[in-house]
């Protein structure tokens, strides 16, 4: 068990190594040299905004709304609405999103390049901060942040590092942490074996520019952004400088890459341990405030009161959520958050079986889930939008159980047509007689037609080499 001034203490020292560090980080971030600078308390004068530490707080906005009912969805459309920042994934996610295709899908479509980046790890630790004690929890929740705009091993990473951060309320052992990040993602993956060979090389070396020269030659990537090569210096960060988080933050700069970020999550795992106290008195840390670059502020501005209002969300998790392990002790009464949000009774998902893009004369089928928290019914199945397509859903109504899910498919044919809009969107409703029980909009991408003209041979000239100056 742990004490909830213990606890909160925790949390606030995760969000300050969070922010400071993060400070540290940001001028640097995109470098890819080594550098050669010393820590100074000027780095640390005027807090920065930083997108790693942004979209935690949106979350934490959506999380304060929705408890424990939150949905991947719902966070989608708080980072759609209330984002400003959108770098490489984030501008994939957005480009997706308005085209009418939600989570999971937004960050597969057109995102190769982009789905593995640092923009998803970065995010882990409101996820382990809400349920500490329960790595596998927080690994587990962190997947609908992950997938809005990654894939694939950037959202182990971020699974790795949820588990990491639940853990270490209990755990202070930092080659134990990365045990027990390990054991939540695939043991084949390519995240699985950086992780295993980041802490290899540590333990060969305390030369982190030899630890750094390896990352880079086995793990690099063209992208500073991408996730392997940052990850794993992140983890060189714990493991050979966190006993020192000024020398860390320092050394995450001198590292280059995605030095805010490096920095920040190195910074934020370290401040837990240590506790928001001990970053006081041992760093000279301060709560000067943090800054956001969101359209959107909260009631306050100060390190600590996030903490608290963080703890709050916590408390309400560990009481609330199916299966949570509650560790904490003493809380203080009117601690825990109160939600007036209730889920829709009837909720209806949409998935593409093979893919969201559409031409001229060809059929996509798209399978549909209902759930249901109401009493059994038959409820009429309404298709609308799309003047150029046809939907064909053999299931005109559809048999809704509670607490069960029932599905159907429909079929979606593109009618010939010489313009091809890239956006379709269709909303397909739940009736009983006129009145809506529920609805969902989804969308379709529509293919880019290309047509080649040539070669035009006439055009074609040929020149003399002869040179006429002779």
């Amino acid at each position: 068990m742990l004490e909830y001034g213990e606890y909160l203490d925790k949390v606030y020292g995760c969000w300050l190594g969070k922010c400071v560090v993060g400070t540290v980080g940001a001028p640097y971030e995109g470098m890819k040299q080594l550098l050669n600078l010393e820590y100074s308390d000027k780095m640390i004068e005027t807090m920065l905004p930083n997108d790693d530490l942004d979209l935690q707080v949106l979350w934490l906005s959506v999380l304060e709304q929705k408890g424990i009912h939150v949905t991947s969805e719902d966070l989608a459309e708080a980072f759609a609405q209330k984002n400003v920042f959108w770098p490489g994934e984030y501008a994939w996610f957005l480009r997706n999103y308005m085209r009418g295709i939600r989570p999971p899908y937004t960050a597969k479509y057109e995102n190769d390049f982009y789905n593995e980046g640092m923009g998803c790890p970065i995010r882990a630790e409101i996820w382990g901060l809400i349920v500490p004690g329960n790595p596998a929890l927080a690994a587990e929740l962190c997947v609908m942040d992950g997938t809005l705009d990654h894939d694939g091993n950037s959202v182990y990473f971020e699974k790795f590092w949820a588990a990491m951060v639940a853990e270490a309320f209990e755990e202070s052992d930092v080659n134990k942490l990365i045990e027990c990040g390990l054991k939540f993602i695939p043991q084949e993956s390519r995240a699985a074996r950086l992780i295993r060979d980041t802490v290899k090389w540590c333990a060969e070396s305390d030369d982190f520019e030899y630890i750094r020269s390896k990352l880079i030659a086995e793990y690099g990537h063209c992208d500073c952004t991408n996730s392997f090569q940052n990850i794993g210096i992140t983890l060189m960060l714990l493991l050979k400088f966190g006993s020192d988080i000024r020398k860390l933050a320092v050394t995450a700069c001198n590292c280059g890459f995605d030095t805010d970020c490096t920095a920040g999550n190195a910074g934020a795992l370290i401040g837990l341990l240590w506790g928001g106290k001990r970053l006081e008195t041992e760093a000279n840390f301060r709560d000067s405030g943090y800054v956001l670059s969101l359209n959107y502020r909260r009631r306050s501005d100060k390190i600590l009161d996030l903490a608290k209002e963080t703890a709050s969300v916590a408390v309400h998790f560990l009481n609330n959520y199916p299966g949570a392990e509650n560790i904490l002790k003493n809380v203080p009464d009117n601690s825990e958050l109160k939600i007036s949000y209730s889920p829709s009774a009837v909720k209806i998902l949409n998935f593409y079986d093979d893919s969201a893009y559409i031409a001229p004369g060809e059929k996509l089928k798209i399978r549909f889930e209902v759930y249901s928290e109401t009493d059994d019914e038959n409820l009429d199945v309404i298709f609308a939008g799309g003047d150029d397509f046809v939907v064909n859903c053999p299931c005109k109504s559809v048999r809704i159980e509670k607490n069960k899910t029932a599905e159907f498919t429909a079929e979606i044919t593109m009618k010939d047509c010489e313009l091809v809009s890239e956006v379709n969107l269709f909303t397909v409703r739940l009736m009983r007689g006129k009145e809506t029980v529920a609805s969902r909009t989804f969308g379709l991408i529509g293919k880019t037609v290309y047509k080649m003209y040539g070669p035009f041979w006439e055009n074609n000239m040929e020149i003399s080499v002869t040179d006429t100056n002779k």
